[in-house]
This record gives structure tokens, C-alpha cells and sequence, in this order.
């Protein structure tokens, strides 16, 4: 996850589901209201995102069986869902929902580990899945913006702690991605782990991009 818009937090998401997919059965979950899963993996299945938004949301039909039908499995080993037919319906999905669906996922006891891709404002929904995930990889460039949304964001979670009684904090690592030796500052006392950087990479996009960053040592520390 990221507040920083442009860090790239889906390619290294995506990246750290294809390495992590040569060791064990992995899911990629896309919970970003634009994302696009198809950016960094391939299906061909004719059932979307779409169609489990609709299951949980109409309560017909048996979940399970609507999610196993619409996984597909990319040729890296990634399973995956088609993202919407139509980027209106993950605006339709509610957080109550969105805990619904990972704790499906969770229980089919197929996935040894699932990559939540989410990045933008801190909103209720960021903060629940920040409280049920065991890691989290906050991604920034090292810019100067950059190192200022991440300074805020983790004051604010220190406030959050204290006030709702929760632990998110301890679970945050920092990676640096698209990373400039020229505009890029790695933080001097960052409030959480650095794990590593990653320099910018030129002239690729999508899957290509997500395979070069998969070989990155820093994806080894997560």
C-alpha cells in the first residue's frame, strides 16, 4: 500500500505475488477502485470481478463455489480474479463485503499467503485490512514528497493506535521503489523497517515490469 500516488505499490505487489508463486500457492487480490489485474497477469475465464460483487452483494448463490469458479491462474502460478467488467462496481463493494470476501478466500485453505493490492487516501477501509493482514509494505519513491506522505501517514496511524486501540504500525516495512539516486532520500530515522530499493526501470510496463522487480533482493525481505 502507498498514499503516494505513481510509487508503483501494483508492480510491486504483483511482483512479489510472481516470486512468491514459485515456492507456494498464492492469491492476488486487486482491491483498487481503477486497478486492473490483467496489467500483470492473464486469464481466460468468462466469469469477473463483477460476478462476485454481485454474489455478495445479492446473497444468492453459494459463494465458495462463485469464487472458485472465477479464479483464474496466470501462467506464473498466480491465482487472480478478471478485474470488473465495468470500474463502477468496485465502487459498489462495502468494507463489510471487502472482509467477507478475504475471509472466503482465507478459509478455502487453498492459499498459503494473499497479496491485498490497495493504495490511496487512509480510508475505513485501508485501516481494516491494515488490522487484518500479518504484513504490510508501505511503497515510496525516496522524493521529497514522498518521504513527507510517509512521515504524515505514519502519524496518523500512531494517533489511530492509541485512539481504537489497534496495532498496525508493527506490522509496516518501507520499501523505496522507482528509486533516484538524483531526487531520491532514503529517510534518516524512519518510523518503520527499510527492507531495500528499487531503481526506476526504463522502457518496460506491466508484466514485463513486474518480472524485473520480482528478481529484486529487496522482495526477498518481505
Amino acid at each position: 500500500t502507498s498514499v503516494q500516488g505513481g510509487s508503483g505499490t501494483s508492480a510491486v505487489a504483483a511482483a512479489y505475488a510472481l516470486r512468491r508463486a514459485a515456492e507456494i500457492k498464492i492469491f492476488y487480490l486487486n482491491l483498487e477502485k481503477f486497478g486492473d489485474s490483467s496489467v500483470y497477469f492473464r486469464g481466460d475465464g468468462k466469469l469477473s470481478f463483477s460476478d462476485i460483487i454481485y454474489t455478495l452483494k445479492s446473497r444468492k448463490g453459494n459463494l465458495a463455489i462463485k469464487l472458485e469458479s472465477a479464479v483464474q491462474t496466470d501462467p506464473s502460478g498466480v491465482d487472480f480474479f478478471i478485474s470488473c467488467r465495468n470500474a463502477y462496481d468496485m465502487s459498489e463493494l462495502t468494507d463489510a463485503e471487502t472482509a467477507t470476501l478475504l475471509q472466503e478466500i482465507s478459509h478455502a485453505g487453498k492459499y498459503q499467503e494473499i497479496v491485498v493490492d490497495l493504495s490511496g487516501d487512509l480510508t475505513d477501509r485501508m485501516v481494516m485490512l491494515m488490522e487484518y493482514v500479518d504484513k504490510i509494505v508501505y511503497v515510496s519513491d525516496g522524493s521529497l514528497i514522498g518521504n513527507g506522505k510517509f512521515e504524515r501517514f505514519c502519524e496518523t496511524i500512531r494517533v489511530m493506535e492509541q485512539r481504537q486501540n489497534i496495532n498496525i504500525l508493527d506490522k509496516i516495512c518501507l520499501l523505496y521503489n522507482r528509486f533516484s539516486s538524483k531526487n531520491g532520500i532514503q529517510l534518516e530515522a524512519a518510523a518503520v523497517p527499510v527492507i531495500g530499493g528499487i531503481h526506476r526501470f526504463g522502457g518496460l510496463d506491466g508484466k514485463e515490469l513486474s518480472k524485473e522487480i520480482a528478481g529484486m533482493d529487496a522482495l526477498g525481505r518481505i
